[in-house]
């Protein structure tokens, strides 16, 4: 039956491809009912749809369509005839569903639109059907958002890791000064331990300067406030115990100050790119199934803005329920990272629901008067 559609007429001014009926759907003649005409034409677009994709047609159906197609360019209709059509034409859409006129436009049609980015801004177009700038448009925010996901998150490594030395070196000290205060009676032990203690305070002072140029650059591009003054460091070679306090003072406001913005960036910032860069994804792949199919449609871009949207407030969500430490949350959760945990949610907001649903039920248990 399918191939009966497909084959009626080797002409190819009586069957033209899906191409050209879209072109001609776009622009109906003056004359006549237009609303019929472009009826017409898209009656034809979506038989061509179900022959070249083997849906089952009542050839029924395929006669109405191709009557009326005679029947307007005599605009011999009668009134039986043209509910007919109308009948056939309603038959025809829902037996293709979920492809609409709309979706197989998106995928044909060929529009004079914008190109991204710069040469965009420029005026220069190119052809390209809805389908194919959906797949540029998300790929290219995809990919953006990739990118400033990898910069922040290396810049959070960075700081993370010499915090993290600095507070491995205070602890070793720690340790050596200890150690020394119970060996006080054997000189020779008490002088290789500053020397040891001199070798990590000189390793601790490097992490130091390093950890307050990673901090200038938020001041620089954020606080907008003046960078330490690191010369003291230089001083300390010259006179070591005069200027010990004083490194030690800059030393603690380094740390301190770079405690905050580290929280800020792990906690809030990646997970929220990370939610951004999973619901790309799921729109990247759900897109990609759409335009196989030929579902995608213009009204398709409402609902992945709004997935990419909660996907961000997703990501979100899981860094604040980490932050805040919900034990019920943390046990179930507890081999996964905040980022990893900031896609997934991105990706599947179901997955946030879910905990969401279950932390606030496990919050209402746990109250006073609550279900035991």
């Amino acid at each position: 039956m399918a191939k009966e559609v497909s084959s009626a007429d080797t002409n190819p001014d009586k069957n033209p491809p899906k191409e050209a009926l879209a072109a001609e759907a776009s622009i109906i003649p003056n004359k006549g009912n237009s609303n019929l005409q472009e009826a017409l034409l898209r009656a034809e677009m979506l038989l061509a749809h179900a022959s070249e994709q083997g849906v089952e047609i009542h050839d029924d159906l395929t006669r109405k369509v191709v009557r009326a197609k005679y029947l307007e360019k005599t605009q011999n209709w009668s009134e039986e005839e043209e509910s007919e059509f109308w009948i056939a034409y309603r038959k025809i859409a829902k037996s293709i569903h979920p492809v609409t006129i709309n979706s197989l436009l998106a995928a044909i049609e060929k529009r004079e639109l914008p190109r991204l980015g710069l040469w965009g801004m420029m005026g220069f177009t190119t052809k390209i059907t809805l389908a194919q700038r959906a797949v540029q448009r998300y790929t290219y925010w995809a990919l953006f958002f990739l990118f400033l996901m990898l910069v922040v998150q290396i810049f959070f490594l960075i700081g993370s890791t010499i915090l993290s030395n600095i507070k491995e070196r205070d602890k070793q000290i720690q340790q050596l000064e200890e150690m020394a205060s119970r060996l006080k009676d054997n000189v020779s032990e008490v002088e290789r331990i500053n020397t040891d203690i001199d070798k990590i305070s000189t390793e601790r002072e490097k992490n130091i300067i390093m950890l307050a140029r990673w901090q200038s650059v938020i001041n620089r591009l954020i606080l907008d406030s003046k960078p330490y003054d690191l010369s003291i460091f230089e001083e300390r070679q010259r006179v070591r115990a005069a200027s010990f306090r004083r490194i030690n003072n800059l030393s603690t406001e380094v740390e301190q100050a770079a405690i905050h913005p580290l929280m800020i960036i792990g906690s809030y910032i990646l997970p929220l790119l990370y939610g951004l860069l999973g619901a790309y994804a799921y729109v990247l792949r759900v897109l990609s199934e759409e335009i196989k199919h030929q579902t995608y449609s213009r009204e398709s871009d409402i609902k992945y803005q709004l997935r990419v949207r909660l996907g961000a407030l997703a990501g979100l969500v899981v860094g604040i329920l980490t932050v805040t430490g919900e034990e019920s949350f943390m046990v179930s959760i507890s081999s996964l990272s905040p980022v990893a945990l900031a896609f997934i949610a991105g990706y599947s907001i179901e997955f946030v629901f879910t905990l969401v649903d279950r932390l606030i039920s496990n919050v209402t248990t746990s109250a006073p008067g609550g279900k035991k």
